[in-house]
């Protein structure tokens, strides 16, 4: 999209992605558990893998020929080499590794949700519990209203600022009330999607070639960040139940705060050392 895309309409584009991105989280997941409490789970995934590769036809045939981009071929090293000069570049491998841990605490923050909302005191049945994925559409709002933010700030404090919310969220869901827990959840969805579209927008600009392999580089880093804190925020759940959650959490916010400040720092150099210099003569 960066390279078919005016730098205005990127900005826009890029919100309207990860928001649609963010609708269909919420399809998928309710739907999911609606059909998992009425019939079975392989029926479940029979409809939504049905749903899904009819939507790809559809992508295929609508989706607009590019006019800009022009991709990359060549014998498979060179595309290795692409992704070593990306992970090499600290402007944007540090906004990857954002996007990880960001990705990290949100999809894994929800799982734990529902294994609590089933659990007593609450027993909420799969089906009503599933519905927490509703809260998704904070997500859909915030990735939107990213797009005013590039406009009049600076990505980073927007990433930040996205952070402080989501662990704002996190606080917020320990109160033993479900109406505090969905607080919590649209906070926790608000402040991800803002940093995730804010991190994903960055990689798209900063790269400085190959671009597509940098924004796969950075779905990359998203995913593996999801699977991986699986492993961890659901062994905190085991361990210590939400406050064990929270205590974990607090860890990856820490190293996504710090993660920020490593990101503003880089910036601030690699603008500093393209300014030119000013001689006396």
């Amino acid at each position: 999209m960066v390279e078919e895309l005016s730098p205005d309409a990127f900005t826009k584009a890029i919100g309207g992605y990860i928001a649609a991105n963010s609708l269909g989280g919420i399809a998928g997941r309710v739907a999911g558990g609606v059909l998992t409490d009425y019939f079975d789970w392989k029926t479940a995934v029979f409809v939504i893998a049905t749903f899904t590769l009819i939507s790809a036809l559809l992508v295929i045939a609508m989706l607009p020929k590019q006019q800009h981009f022009k991709p990359a071929r060549g014998l498979f090293y060179h595309h290795n080499r692409s992704l070593v000069t990306h992970i090499s570049n600290p402007t944007v491998w540090v906004a990857m590794l954002i996007g990880g841990i960001n990705f990290a605490l949100f999809v894994n923050l929800y799982s734990v949700m529902g294994f609590r909302l089933v659990e007593a005191p609450h027993n909420l049945p799969i089906a009503l519990s599933s519905l927490i994925f509703l809260c998704y559409l904070a997500g859909t709002l915030s990735s939107k209203l990213s797009a005013n933010w590039r406009k009049r700030y600076p990505p980073i404090p927007g990433m930040v600022f996205g952070t402080l919310l989501s662990l704002l969220g996190m606080l917020v869901a320990l109160f033993e009330s479900i109406p505090m827990m969905l607080l919590g959840l649209l906070l926790i969805s608000g402040g991800a999607f803002f940093t995730h579209t804010l991190a994903y927008a960055w990689v798209s600009q900063k790269a400085t070639q190959a671009k597509a392999t940098a924004t796969a580089l950075y779905l990359v880093h998203y995913y593996i960040g999801g699977s991986l804190g699986g492993f961890f925020l659901l062994y905190c759940w085991q361990v210590g139940r939400w406050p064990g959650v929270v205590e974990g959490g607090a860890l990856l916010y820490a190293a996504l705060f710090g993660l920020c400040y490593k990101l503003y720092h880089i910036d601030q150099r690699s603008a500093h050392a393209d300014k030119p210099i000013n001689h006396p003569f």
